[in-house]
């Protein structure tokens, strides 16, 4: 083997080994996030199976889950949303089994924010059986969403 292959070869040895450690990292900090957080990503599909299956009645909202859910409609670029983050994982944790979390990422699920008519975020919404939707503009702190969610639990 000459010289320009022994380079060439050890190049995508390296690259090889490179990929598959930041590919280990990657998966191992998706899974430990996972762990930590009861907030769960929601995407068309989860949305229509849990929340609302609007192409089936598009006129009449109709909640599918058992327990209260509350959707959080927002974007990575969006700093109001990152102050939100924090406060509905720890809800999700003070909350667990009586409420469900997730979160709707506006510009990977533009169908559903347009199901919502999000035209700011963040946009929380608290689904129950008690009607429609409650829903908030913008960021709110953590005792006025505690509130929120108490008035549909009652």
């Amino acid at each position: 083997m000459n010289v320009k292959n022994r380079k060439i070869s050890y190049l995508s040895l390296g690259l090889g080994i490179s990929v598959i450690i930041g590919f280990a990292i990657f998966s191992s900090f998706k899974y430990s996030q996972k762990e930590a957080t009861g907030v769960v990503m929601m995407n068309k599909k989860m949305y229509v199976d849990k929340i609302y299956d609007f192409g089936k009645s598009p006129n009449v909202f109709k909640y599918k889950g058992s327990r209260p859910a509350v959707v959080d409609f927002y974007a990575d670029w969006c700093r109001p949303c990152r102050r939100v983050a924090p406060i509905m994982e720890e809800l999700s944790k003070q909350y667990a089994g009586k409420v469900d979390f997730y979160k709707v990422n506006v510009d990977l699920e533009p169908e559903l924010a347009a199901v919502h008519e999000v035209q700011s975020i963040p946009m929380v919404a608290i689904f129950s059986n008690k009607g429609n939707p409650k829903i908030t503009m913008g960021a709110l702190n953590k005792d006025e969403y505690i509130t929120l969610i108490e008035e549909i639990l009652k």
